[in-house]
């Protein structure tokens, strides 16, 4: 930590970085949250983007299993989801059950399906519930869809199918509370960011005055520069953002992001932020 710098020491909130394994190396997850409802924003880009870690429908696939794990989730239908969209893991991910419930998602009509999604079936036993994550329309008609899952006795897969589209059907359409819309980088010349919790916000980057805070979650900023590092010897940033609160100029430490890694300034989607 640098000498004669401001710390601010804060606590965690049961934050965490998930890590995945792919062709033997770790990938670092940002904003994988393992407190479950305390879940970082993911936008659907990234929700996608996860999903092809496990393979779908090569060599390479994840087996499927109720009972084992990889890189930190159940390989299960609901796990393979709770992994893309950076909920807690381990065995005890959610099930087909917990992901429906208000906790995790809002239902949604299925022709309003975007990217990342999901569509599941609730009912029945353990053997019986399935969970499938949405990734686009397979025609024009809106008649099937593709979509990645993990498939009991074949596991990761990327097919064709449409589950909830025919009437009767015990498939519906899900919206994680987590999961967001990919933004533009730099539109209006603000750019989007998730705060793991609220982050005290000053009049100036070296201002000790406090004029607000930014709750935990999704909000702009305009561009970043250097002040006094916050954090502790293992998690710190030096960096400080300019935003606004209550219609005012404001500045918040980049220690409040989602974990990119100390002195890193990454806003959704993985989108640096410019110098002010």
């Amino acid at each position: 930590m640098a000498a004669g710098a401001a710390v601010l020491l804060v606590a965690l909130l049961g934050f965490g970085v998930a890590a995945l394994v792919s062709g033997g190396r770790q990938t670092m997850i940002p904003g994988a949250s393992m407190s479950g409802l305390r879940a970082a924003p993911v936008t659907r880009s990234q929700a996608l983007g996860r999903a092809l870690l496990w393979h779908p429908h090569g060599s390479g696939r994840v087996p499927y299993s109720q009972s084992k794990t990889y890189a930190g989730y159940r390989t299960d239908c609901s796990g393979f989801a709770s992994m893309t969209l950076g909920l807690g893991g381990g065995i005890d991910a959610p099930n087909t059950v917990a992901l429906v419930s208000p906790a995790y998602s809002t239902p949604i009509a299925m022709s309003a399906l975007q990217p990342g999604d999901l569509v599941i079936d609730a009912d029945g036993g353990p053997h019986q519930r399935h969970a499938v994550i949405f990734e686009k329309w397979a025609d024009a008609a809106h008649s099937a869809y593709w979509e990645y899952e993990q498939r009991g006795r074949y596991g990761t897969d990327h097919a064709v199918r449409n589950y909830g589209l025919i009437k009767g059907s015990v498939f519906h359409a899900y919206r994680p509370l987590n999961l967001i819309d990919d933004v533009p980088v730099g539109q209006g010349g603000k750019y989007w960011i998730a705060t793991f919790a609220a982050a005290p916000a000053y009049r100036s980057a070296r201002h000790r005055t406090q004029v607000g805070a930014l709750p935990a979650g999704r909000h702009y900023v305009y561009c970043r520069l250097t002040g006094p590092e916050v954090g502790t010897a293992a998690r710190h940033n030096r960096f400080w953002l300019r935003t606004a609160v209550n219609g005012k100029r404001a500045y918040i430490s980049a220690y409040y992001l989602y974990e990119w890694g100390n002195d890193q300034v990454i806003g959704l989607g993985g989108h640096a932020i410019p110098n002010c």
